[in-house]
C-alpha cells in the first residue's frame, strides 16, 4: 500500500470515528496519523467498518461518513467537476449511492447510470449548470 493510499484510508477511518461519536458510540478513539507506515491502519479501519455496520443495523440508518459536505446542497443538480489528479472534467448529476451500510456521493449521467464515486479531495466544482 502506498503512503497516499494509507493516508486516504487513515482519513476514512477518522471520518468513521467522527460518525460513530456523533451517533453516541463512545468506545472509539481517533486514529493517530503517526500510525501510518506501521501497518496497523488497515486492521483498525476494518474494525471501525465492522462497528459502523453494527450501529447502522441498530439505529436502522446508513452511515453518512463518506458523504462530502460541499456536495450535499448540490444533490440532484447538474455540475461540472475537475479532477485534481489528471485535470479530467466531468459533467453530471450529483446523487447518493448506497454501498452496504455506507452512503457515498456519485456523479451520474442519467437516472439509469450507477454513477462514478466521488472521494474527498479528488475534485473541485467548476460550475453548477
Amino acid at each position: 500500500m502506498t503512503a497516499q493510499d494509507e493516508t486516504a484510508l487513515l482519513e476514512r477511518g477518522n471520518r468513521l470515528v467522527g460518525w460513530l461519536l456523533a451517533n453516541n458510540f463512545r468506545r472509539v478513539d481517533w486514529i493517530p496519523y503517526a500510525l501510518g507506515g506501521c501497518g496497523g491502519v488497515e486492521s483498525r479501519v476494518g474494525a471501525l467498518l465492522h462497528l459502523t455496520a453494527g450501529l447502522c443495523a441498530l439505529i436502522n440508518r446508513p452511515c453518512t461518513a463518506e458523504l462530502i459536505p460541499a456536495l450535499v446542497p448540490l444533490e440532484g443538480r447538474r455540475v461540472e467537476l475537475a479532477f485534481h489528479a489528471d485535470d479530467r472534467r466531468l459533467c453530471g448529476f450529483v446523487a447518493q449511492r448506497r454501498n452496504g451500510v455506507m452512503l457515498a456521493h456519485v456523479i451520474k449521467q442519467n437516472e439509469a447510470d450507477p454513477g462514478e464515486a466521488l472521494t474527498f479531495g479528488s475534485f473541485r466544482v467548476l460550475q453548477v449548470l
